[in-house]
């Protein structure tokens, strides 16, 4: 009998650390958030340093920073498009308003570390209240937008026809987003 318990206790152990083990992993790679992006490029403006997450696919965009409870205020999310358009931004999910920035690429620029954007327009202080009825787009064509804590745009000097750098994110520096 006493061996009986013994490899029921032993499975129930297993069980429960399949069980376990399991639920890291879904945590861990669960892409219902952004979260999950690495902090992997840095933006260099008259203001400061950005540093930022990469959004370049269809879901990436869509999801944006929605659902993070704040952002820190060296910190956001980069957008980029395969080519510039008109590319309207909503503010679902969203917990805290935003600056939008809408950049074009430099002339004989790419998406690389030491390549220039330009910034095209800026939306200020996009507030979560304007969903669903509300959208936000620039003017003029644009390859990426940046968004930002609201009413940051101006603290790192960025104005229409500013040109800003992207630069290496170093690993290890500064506080990752907390969503």
């Amino acid at each position: 009998m006493k061996h009986g318990i013994k490899k029921a206790f032993l499975a129930g152990i297993l069980v429960v650390c399949i069980l376990v083990a399991s639920y890291a992993v879904f945590h861990k790679t669960n892409k219902s958030t952004n979260e999950y992006l690495p902090i992997d490029e840095s933006l260099s403006t008259p203001g400061g340093t950005i540093h930022v997450r990469v959004a370049d696919t269809d879901a990436e965009r869509e999801l944006g920073l929605s659902y993070f409870k704040k952002l820190p205020t060296d910190q956001g999310m980069l957008f980029v498009f395969d080519k510039p358009g008109i590319y309207p931004f909503w503010m679902k999910g969203m917990k805290f308003p935003l600056d939008m920035v809408w950049l074009k690429k430099a002339p004989d620029s790419t998406f690389a570390p030491g390549h220039f954007y330009e910034v095209v327009s800026i939306t200020r202080n996009a507030t979560p209240g304007s969903y669903p009825e509300g959208t936000f787009q620039s003017d003029a064509p644009a390859d990426a937008v940046l968004e930002i804590n609201a009413n940051t745009a101006y603290r790192f000097g960025l104005v229409a026809g500013e040109r800003i750098q992207i630069i290496p994110f170093i690993t290890g520096r500064g506080p990752v987003l907390n969503p």
